[in-house]
């Protein structure tokens, strides 16, 4: 019951979720406190306090394998947090991969984020997530999910200084490539930032006829 309210808070962004997490721990006998410590590190990276989530996943040795995949977004995390691209990229592909072996869809959508992140803060975001919402290969039900991977990230490429010549222009090759292949969810993920990316420009009219398709 515990661990459950720690999860509700931590998932509303309450910042008293690390400590919720302590106190489950503190009650839970080992083989669970290994799995409540990675939730916990994951907690503070959210709250922003990223060297107590080092600290925390320093104790963390090997968890069961269902935590596997929380275990690598959570580094990936703090990886990210600290600049640690390589590291943080690479724990994101381990967490994808273990996400895609196991349908994990929780795990696969925390792993392409961390991924996506890694790639904005390259600014390979554009080639990452057409990379993502073009790939046929990825489970049905995986696929459908990969655009809530992005959501985050394309807001911060549309609102973050990229030229929205820049913007429109990805947008439009990502919309005619996902029509080209038949990927109805990469088209309309690349007509909504095409339409966003319109609006922000002061063209309503293109930006209504792209928004309303």
């Amino acid at each position: 019951m515990l661990a459950a309210r720690a999860d509700a808070m931590n998932g509303l962004g309450d910042p008293g979720a690390p400590a919720a997490y302590s106190v489950e721990m503190a009650l839970s006998p080992k083989p669970d406190r290994v799995v409540l410590a990675v939730r916990r590190a994951k907690a503070l990276i959210l709250a922003g306090d990223i060297p107590a989530a080092i600290e925390v996943l320093a104790t963390v040795e090997s968890v069961p394998a269902p935590a596997l995949g929380q275990l690598w977004v959570t580094r990936g995390l703090a990886w990210w947090c600290t600049g640690a691209l390589d590291d943080a990229q690479n724990a994101g592909l381990e967490a994808k991969r273990l996400a895609e072996e196991g349908g994990n869809v929780r795990d696969f959508v925390d792993a392409t984020m961390v991924l996506a992140m890694v790639a904005h803060e390259r600014g390979t975001w554009p080639q990452r997530v057409s990379l993502d919402l073009l790939d046929l290969h990825v489970r049905p039900d995986l696929a459908a999910v990969v655009m809530d991977a992005h959501l985050c990230v394309a807001e911060s490429y549309l609102y973050g200084g990229v030229p929205y010549a820049e913007v429109i222009r990805f947008a439009q090759d990502l919309q005619h490539q996902a029509a080209a292949t038949r990927v109805p969810r990469a088209e309309a993920f690349a007509t909504t930032l095409l339409g966003e990316a319109h609006l922000l420009t002061g063209d309503t009219e293109v930006a209504s006829r792209h928004l309303r398709s």
